[in-house]
């Protein structure tokens, strides 16, 4: 081979690689699509049904400086067909909101019921939100790990 044609095959190889590079970073999904494709709906836990029911609000009350308003987020883990089955618990949370990527959310309590799980937590997002979205929830379980999100909600604001 000629310099001149390592040269060109070098400058293809370097064209394709690029172009490779340009279509895989263009159909990697977002990390919003990828966990809310990761959580379901529902989900059998202990021969039972889990799912998760979430409220989200922006708290615009007056407060101490100019900081975006806090997001809160009241979520509940509910075991459809059994109590709660013991060793289950809420171990992370994320705010999805639509078209954006996921906030995790810091939990601020979270306590055992009967029927399930009540979390809370809040987080002061860098940006605006949109107006609606999801909640993740992480549950750990002796078996392992599951994600469950909400069904999409409207972000409300209060005032």
């Amino acid at each position: 081979m000629t310099a001149r044609e390592v040269f060109f095959a070098l400058v293809v190889m370097a064209g394709v690689g690029c172009a490779t590079l340009a279509l895989s970073q263009d159909q990697e999904p977002k990390a919003s699509e990828t966990l809310v494709k990761k959580a379901r709906f529902a989900a059998t836990l202990a021969g039972g049904t889990v799912t998760l029911q979430a409220r989200i609000w922006i708290d615009l009350m007056p407060g101490p400086g100019s900081r975006p308003p806090p997001v809160r987020i009241a979520g509940k883990l509910l075991f459809l067909d059994q109590a709660h089955p013991g060793a289950v618990a809420v171990s992370r949370l994320w705010l999805v909101p639509s078209n954006e990527d996921p906030v995790e959310v810091p939990i601020l309590s979270s306590q055992a019921t009967q029927e399930g799980t009540r979390v809370t937590g809040a987080v002061r997002p860098s940006k605006d939100l949109p107006g609606r979205g999801w909640v993740v929830a992480e549950v750990k379980t002796p078996g392992g790990n599951l994600f469950i999100r909400s069904a999409e909600t409207n972000i409300a604001k209060v005032h």
